[in-house]
Parts: structure tokens; sequence; C-alpha cells
């Protein structure tokens, strides 16, 4: 984290922090902030709709949540153009 937080302002916009304890993204939150960084952190991986409080209350800036489309069914469409010449 320090290593991306000491490069030069614009060449990192967001960090993802994947499959983190919400300490630990916690952490990384309060590590940005001293560090006066812009860059926007995301948490990911192993987050559930039903514990998406836990990972936002570490002040994370973003929060992705894999089962809402991972659990989502299946609708297959098509589409019949006959022409009659």
């Amino acid at each position: 984290m320090d290593a991306v937080l000491s490069l030069d302002a614009g060449l990192v916009d967001i960090v993802l922090l994947d499959n983190m304890s919400a300490e630990l993204m916690a952490e990384a939150v309060e590590r940005r902030n001293l560090a006066g960084s812009d860059i926007l952190l995301e948490a990911s991986g192993g987050i559930e709709l039903d514990s998406a409080c836990h990972a936002a209350a570490s002040g994370v800036d973003r929060i992705a949540i894999g089962a809402v489309t991972r659990h989502a069914t299946i609708l297959d469409i098509g589409l019949d153009i006959h022409i009659d010449s």
C-alpha cells in the first residue's frame, strides 16, 4: 500500500482491496488518509449483501458485491426475423 501511495498523483485512481477483513480495510483507509492521497479504495471479494455494512464501516469509497450478478437467473431471448420475398 505504501508503494502505491508514494506514486505521483494521477497514476493510480483506484486500489482494489480484495478479500480483506473490515479491520484491514480500515487500516488501508487510515494509511491513505494520513498520506493525503486522493486514491479511491474499493472493497471486493467475499462481500455479500448482508455483510456489506462491515465494509462500509471501514470507510472505503466503493464496495463491489458479486452476489448481485452471481445469483442472477438466466434469461435467454431470441430474435427471429422472417422476410417474405
